[in-house]
């Protein structure tokens, strides 16, 4: 799958992540917000749209996150448009670094890893966004 969705608490801690099946289903229950992280692809942004209606149906606001938004400008254009469109906040872009890949193949998380304090920088603002978010303070 090329989208991924987390369930997030309004304690601020990530309840729950996983993969969206082929059938788009995901563990979501008791969550405050959705966090879609997609990709600039075709399947990406096609996935993201059947997330956002799983999102509707059980009305759990949701939010979107573009990962590797750098690798293809043209389809990070369309997922933010849509996302105006459709009114659903963007809580943030994230460009393709191997940093996570080091990271992942070591056990650790890029916070644990020397280098790219802009990555860093990032996801800490990512996460600063989705906390933030009005959904999160209800």
């Amino acid at each position: 799958a090329t989208s991924s969705v987390a369930a997030v608490s309004s304690t601020g801690a990530a309840s729950s992540a996983s993969a969206v099946s082929s059938t788009g289903a995901t563990s979501a229950g008791g969550a405050t917000v959705l966090v879609i992280v997609t990709e600039p692809t075709v399947s990406g942004i096609h996935d993201m749209e059947r997330v956002l209606e799983l999102a509707a149906h059980f009305s759990i606001p949701a939010m979107i996150c573009i990962n590797k938004y750098d690798l293809n400008m043209d389809q990070t254009a369309a997922i933010e448009r849509l996302a105006k469109e459709r009114q659903i906040p963007m809580a943030g872009k994230v460009p393709f670094d191997p940093l996570f890949t080091t990271a992942m193949v070591r056990g650790n998380t890029i916070f644990e890893e020397k280098g790219s304090s802009r990555l860093k920088a990032i996801v800490r603002q990512l996460w600063k966004t989705i906390i933030s978010s009005s959904p999160m303070s209800r």
